[in-house]
This record gives structure tokens, C-alpha cells and sequence, in this order.
């Protein structure tokens, strides 16, 4: 609170938009899924490739942008996943660019150049696995986190990259907009990372 209260990191508000089920498990997959950090890559993969998925974080990111956002960070669960989102977004002649880490070095540049720049024209980007550290974008004043995982420290980052404030070259508030399947365990909501330590200081 005393951060946000000074300027140094943006406002936080927490959304979570859910899919429809694209998975059906049972009962001792679920168990197992949920006593993992992570959760499997081919569940992932599955996941993230059907329908229903994608319709609810191209909704997400329509959603924010409607809302004024101009720069978007999306994390996307796989390299697939990413391209297929980005091609939907250039179809609706949204500006958008995919960065994976099989994108070349020239083209990954000139998409976080166009990104970082203060031209008016919103613009998305689309990440597997390259942006959740060492990212510094402070104008990015919304995430959407289509990458499922139950591991707060990976959640936590991926937040990060959105909550610069005003005295860091960011923005007051930011909205974290989280893509949820609810047939898998382990999604809380994002607030919880702001607590997590809490028991320590107790």
C-alpha cells in the first residue's frame, strides 16, 4: 500500500474471465495436477488450444482494449497458443506482434521498439516464455496471464511486468486480467502473492 500510495507501483485490479471446460479429468488426475507446482505441459498445450480458450482471452484482450489500454502484454501457455492469438488479433486489424523464443532477434527488437513507443495506437504483444523477467515496458498498464500455472512465483512475475507507477514511468492503475479453466485446481486469485509472506510478519 505504501508503494502504490507513493507512485512507485501502479494500482492493481484483479479480473478473472472464465472459459467454458475444455478438459474433463478425473478425480485422481485432478489430485495429482493439484499436489504439483507446475502443472503438465501436454495438459497445457491441450488446454490452451481448444476453442473455448482462446474465444475467452481474445474476449479478454477486446475487453481492455475497449477500455483505454493501449499497451497489453499477453502470456500465452504455449508457442502455438501465441501464434494462433496473434493471428486472430491481426485479423481484426489490431496491432499485434508474437514473441517467442523462436522469433529472430530483428524481429523480436523491432516488435518491443513499436511496443515501448508513445504513439496513441494501441498495440499487443503476445509471449511464450521470453518476457516474464527482465522486461521493462513501464507503459503496459494491462496483462492478460493465459498461461495456467500454480506457482505464485511465476504468477507474481508475470504481474509484475504491468504494476511500474507513475514515479517508475508507469501508469496509476493496471488491470490483470487472469484466463481461467475451471475444471483444473490450483488457480486462486493473484491477490493472494500480496499476502503470501504475511504469516511471517505475524
Amino acid at each position: 500500500e505504501y508503494l502504490i500510495d507513493n507512485g512507485y507501483l501502479a494500482r492493481p485490479k484483479f479480473h478473472t474471465l472464465f472459459s467454458k471446460a475444455g478438459i474433463q479429468l478425473e478425480k485422481s488426475e485432478l489430485d495429482r495436477i493439484a499436489n504439483h507446482l507446475e502443472l503438465p505441459e501436454a495438459l497445457i498445450a491441450s488446454l490452451s488450444m481448444s476453442e473455448q480458450y482462446v474465444a475467452a482471452v481474445i474476449d479478454g484482450i477486446l475487453q481492455l482494449l475497449s477500455s483505454g489500454h493501449s499497451r497489453i502484454l499477453v502470456f500465452a501457455a504455449t508457442v502455438d497458443h501465441a501464434r494462433i492469438i496473434g493471428a486472430i488479433l491481426v485479423a481484426q486489424d489490431i496491432r499485434s506482434f508474437v514473441v517467442t523464443a523462436m522469433t529472430s532477434r530483428y524481429r523480436r527488437e523491432q516488435a518491443l521498439r513499436v511496443y515501448k513507443s508513445v504513439d496513441s495506437t494501441p498495440a499487443v504483444v503476445v509471449n511464450f516464455g521470453v518476457l516474464t523477467t527482465g522486461f521493462d515496458a513501464p507503459k503496459t498498464s494491462a496483462v492478460v496471464i493465459a498461461r495456467p500455472t500454480q506457482s505464485l512465483v511465476l504468477y507474481s512475475q508475470m504481474v509484475g511486468r504491468a504494476i511500474r507507477g507513475p514515479k517508475a514511468g508507469g501508469t496509476k492503475a493496471c488491470d490483470v486480467l487472469t484466463v481461467v479453466d475451471p475444471c483444473l485446481p490450483g488457480f486462486r486469485s493473484v491477490a493472494e502473492a500480496f499476502l503470501n509472506w504475511e504469516d511471517v510478519w505475524s
